[in-house]
């Protein structure tokens, strides 16, 4: 099957790049000094001055709870897009990296991340809908899929591994490719809690809202819903990369 089989045409430009940034650490991952070393870039590159090491504490420890979802790659990405006009409004830093600018950068790119993936899901569904309907009768196609996620894996790229991965988990679990009670509950602990992260940034949810929600059948079971397909999808990431060491 040729490569760019799998990789709809319409996720391309920005979108790429957004996709491309999520295959990164997340920020509370990362410590003060990578964070210090990624603001030292971005405000080089933005011409701004840099906060005082006490202001980078606070930002650190402020984005890592209100922006738990974005990874080192996105939160640099943004920036980047925002200083060369491609986001829907640019954003001026008034010569201060504070948590007013940051805020108004992440929470457009988060909107972009989230209609990136919205696009690039209903392409998926629109342009290799005969694909995505392999019987279990016969799963040539799946199989087809999950060699070539090996092969573009081995050139590191991700991007269909990642637009496949909630359905490809599924697929690996039902041929018992990979068995569930074989996973450390520690690494599925780890999955959840970054699946919820991203899900509550792309979707600007706060502790307060998502408790609201809760009270909420229906918008709580969407939720979860997102949740679970996010987990599903760093699920399906971790074992292609585990096949190919």
């Amino acid at each position: 099957m040729p490569q760019n089989s799998l990789i709809p045409q319409s996720v391309k430009g920005i979108d790429r790049k957004i996709f491309e940034a999520k295959n990164s650490k997340l920020l509370i991952e990362c410590d003060q000094y990578e964070f210090n070393q990624l603001v030292l870039k971005i405000c080089a590159l933005i011409g701004c001055s840099l906060p005082s090491p006490e202001s980078a504490a606070q930002l650190f420890a402020w984005c890592c709870d209100n922006y738990m979802g974005i990874t080192s790659k996105g939160f640099e990405l943004s920036f980047g897009l925002n200083a060369a006009g491609t986001m829907p409004s640019k954003i001026n830093h008034f010569g201060s990296f504070d948590a007013s600018f940051i805020g108004d950068v992440l929470a457009q790119y988060s909107e972009m991340q989230r209609k990136a993936n919205q696009q690039a899901q209903k392409t998926v569904h629109e342009d290799h809908a005969v694909m995505l309907l392999g019987t279990p009768e016969d799963d040539s196609i799946t199989r087809n899929i999950y060699n070539d996620h090996l092969e573009q894996a081995m050139k590191g790229n991700y991007l269909s591994v990642q637009l496949f991965g909630p359905r490809m988990w599924n697929w690996v679990i039902k041929q018992g490719i990979v068995k569930d009670d074989e996973i450390p509950d520690s690494l599925v602990t780890e999955w959840r809690r970054k699946a919820k992260a991203t899900v509550f940034d792309e979707y600007r949810l706060t502790k307060t809202k998502w408790e609201l929600i809760k009270q909420q059948p229906l918008n709580f079971e969407k939720y979860q819903s997102y949740i679970v397909a996010e987990q599903k999808r760093l699920a399906y990431i971790w074992f292609i990369k585990s096949q190919i060491k």
